[in-house]
């Protein structure tokens, strides 16, 4: 074979274990369909606001930075204890999922979402990790882009019987696909806090919040 083709295939070959090596961190996003979220999207004071362009008038948008840990040594209440510490340190949202790692080893993989305007936001949570974690490396992904519903928060005064002789305040969240109305969810602390002081659970509270938050909207009020 000539030497000019065995070099042709040596560059080929080099060239696909190349990329075949390369670590890269998944691009598909999925992060407004996150099971148990406390986020509450408000500006944090140790991250500041990140700007929102809307994108038409249906929804927004903004560009994110992604965190990723894999943990295997961790037990679940410490675990969740990591997860308040970075939402309450400014992360816009966090939350684990099952892996299984090598050598058949079962895991969690943290995630973490934080603003992109500023490099001290990452490294803020950064530190954070570390500190409460057993993770020894994290992988980052910038400029992550992220679409969004328009929110907005009603409270409203929900009854705890017929007399409405107990009466709480609870907010609840809506969500806006443009000028509809797509998603209505009663904030759960508020719903808790109020059915500890009566008999209703806290299901049956949640669901005359939401229905009162609609018919609050439906009079603009």
């Amino acid at each position: 074979v000539p030497d000019g083709k065995k070099r042709r295939q040596t560059d080929v070959s080099s060239t696909t274990l190349a990329d075949d090596s390369t670590d890269t961190i998944p691009k598909a996003l999925d992060s407004l369909q996150i099971e148990g979220s406390a986020s509450t999207e408000e500006p944090s004071p140790a991250t500041g606001p990140s700007k929102t362009p809307e994108t038409g008038n249906k929804w927004q948008s903004d560009i994110v930075t992604h965190i990723v840990a894999n943990i295997d040594d961790m037990t679940p209440e410490h675990l969740s204890h990591a997860t308040e510490v970075l939402l309450q340190s400014g992360a816009l949202d966090v939350w684990t999922h099952p892996i299984m790692m090598k050598k058949g080893r079962v895991a969690q993989s943290l995630h973490c979402l934080c603003h992109s305007d500023a490099d001290s936001s990452s490294n803020h949570l950064l530190e954070k990790i570390f500190r409460h974690t057993t993770t020894l490396g994290v992988r980052i992904e910038r400029n992550v882009e992220r679409v969004k519903l328009k929110r907005k928060f009603i409270t409203v005064l929900v009854p705890c019987c017929d007399t409405e002789a107990v009466v709480g305040e609870v907010a609840v969240k809506l969500g806006f696909l443009g000028e509809d109305l797509v998603s209505c969810k009663a904030e759960y602390d508020d719903c808790a806090k109020l059915s500890a002081t009566c008999e209703l659970p806290v299901q049956d509270i949640a669901r005359r919040a939401e229905h009162l938050a609609k018919h609050k909207l439906e009079l603009n009020v």
